[in-house]
């Protein structure tokens, strides 16, 4: 089962490391294990101290660490466009008969919120109306928005399970769907497949999309909490993945549709 690291876990990490860096990793490994009482492998210490310090080097998120400050843009000094890239998890691919579980937000700045069905308020487990509508209003703060396979399959869930609860849809919007530039083209790449894996296995991007058995999904869409940190866990990672490619999709990209 992956490790759900929190912001204590990695304080935790940069400390051990930083205090015996002749230590060799499984050492380190040992250390951790002892510390936080979770069974960390050399690879998960070694694979995480990598993707925080990177973190902190390009200021992707917050350093865990309250020596380190990453300096924020002032209040109106920022005059680009506000870019969001999201990721929904869901139940099913078709809205009728699945619920949405999880949706993430990440900006152009490296910030990210992550949000569940189960804190709204809900009618039954299955009431997904609280989560779309958070995320529509949520999306619409944007100017840009940024989704894998976005226009065939987010934004049509979204607005369909809108709908069905009686919301209207989100509003119109431009939209760039990195999917399409992977699979040829003038302006795309001829990577062999456009699935974000493939993509981000091609490119060898810092983040990678995780795997999860579709039965963590069904679990958390229960309300399974063990299930359904993992499934946000995958989410941001997601989202975080789709930014690692843009960053280098972004040349090819001619057009901005709505």
């Amino acid at each position: 089962m992956p490790l759900n690291w929190t912001p204590e876990l990695d304080r935790t990490l940069l400390r051990v490391v930083t205090m015996n860096p002749d230590a060799t990793w499984p050492e380190q490994a040992a250390d951790l294990s002892a510390q936080t009482g979770f069974p960390i492998t050399e690879d998960m210490a070694r694979n995480r101290f990598r993707r925080v310090t990177n973190d902190i080097e390009t200021h992707r998120a917050t350093p865990p660490t309250d020596e380190i400050e990453v300096p924020e843009v002032p209040e109106g000094d920022y005059v680009g466009f506000d870019m969001a890239f999201f990721d929904i998890e869901s139940t099913g691919l078709g809205a009728y008969g699945s619920e949405m579980t999880v949706a993430c937000i990440v900006d152009q700045f490296g910030r990210s919120t992550v949000a569940d069905k189960f804190e709204f308020e809900q009618k039954s487990v299955l009431d997904d109306r609280g989560l779309v509508v958070w995320l529509r209003d949520e999306l619409e703060k944007y100017d840009i928005l940024v989704a894998w396979y976005g226009t065939m399959f987010d934004i049509p869930y979204i607005n369909a399970r809108l709908i069905m609860h009686g919301e209207r849809p989100l509003r119109d919007m431009m939209l760039i769907d990195p999917c399409f530039k992977a699979r040829g083209g003038r302006y795309g790449l001829k990577i062999g497949g456009s699935k974000l894996k493939t993509v981000a296995k091609a490119l060898r991007t810092t983040h990678q999309k995780p795997e999860v058995e579709w039965d963590t999904f069904r679990l958390a869409g229960f309300g399974d909490r063990e299930a359904l940190n993992i499934v946000r866990t995958r989410c941001a990672d997601d989202c975080y993945t789709m930014r690692d490619i843009f960053a280098r999709f972004k040349p090819m990209v001619r057009t901005i549709h709505r």
